[in-house]
């Protein structure tokens, strides 16, 4: 969601312009694509660098997570414990990809998420979008940071700069139907985890707390066309 908004917002103020330039805003997205490629080595590299860590928490599946936790293994032993990331069971694939990847990794059901958070050094997980509401990411993760709190271990927040946003333009997913015998099953993808329980954030510059992180962000120009959004 993030970074099609930055795509979005750079279309936007290029067509405000009296005599929009269509190879200037060529050139922009050219440059927004080339720091997010080479943003996930940069991430892989920070996390990494602010270890050593040895038993790490994470869930639901993230690329810019999978390279930082293989590129800490590369420096140490590390076991990474993954909740299942229910409904889809997007941990699972990560799992398999780590255990292809040589890390040790322990599958653990979402409903453990307050034992798992006692026996790790640290949370980490990715985001769809970070904005002053909160990280936005895959359902669960506000438990996972619930839990860190209580087990006053750190919550760490890996994702580039293209996912800090001025506000939130966040969709959670949630999904109504009528189950077996008439009764109302409810779902919910995605949720926010309010910035009071994010640690730190680990983007392409470095490990930084959320209101440092943020602050570019909150200085971004942002097309008049957002100020109409409901």
């Amino acid at each position: 969601m993030a970074p099609l908004f930055h795509l979005a917002n750079e279309i936007l103020l290029e067509a405000e312009k009296d005599l929009p330039d269509p190879r200037s805003l060529a050139t922009r997205l050219r440059k927004l694509a080339s720091e997010e490629e080479r943003s996930v080595a940069e991430i892989s590299q920070a996390f990494a660098a602010s270890g050593p860590w040895k038993r790490v928490l994470t869930l639901s599946r993230s690329g810019t997570v999978t390279s930082a936790l293989v590129e800490a293994g590369r420096r140490g032993k590390l076991v990474v414990q993954v909740l299942e990331s229910l409904p889809g069971g997007e941990g699972r694939v990560t799992a398999s990809e780590l255990i292809r990847r040589s890390l040790d990794v322990e599958l653990v059901p979402d409903s453990l998420a307050f034992e798992a958070a006692k026996g790790c050094d640290l949370a980490l997980v990715g985001a769809d979008s970070i904005s002053p509401e909160g990280a936005v990411n895959k359902v669960g993760s506000r438990a996972v940071a619930e839990a860190c709190r209580v087990s006053t271990r750190p919550y760490f927040v890996a994702a580039s700069t293209l996912k800090l946003m001025p506000f939130s333009v966040a969709d959670r997913v949630r999904r109504v139907r009528l189950g077996k015998g008439g009764v109302v099953e409810l779902s919910q993808v995605f949720e926010e985890v309010p910035l009071v329980l994010v640690t730190s954030i680990i983007t392409e510059k470095g490990v930084r707390s959320a209101e440092e992180s943020l602050a570019a962000a909150s200085r971004m120009p942002v097309a008049r066309e957002w100020a109409l959004r409901p």
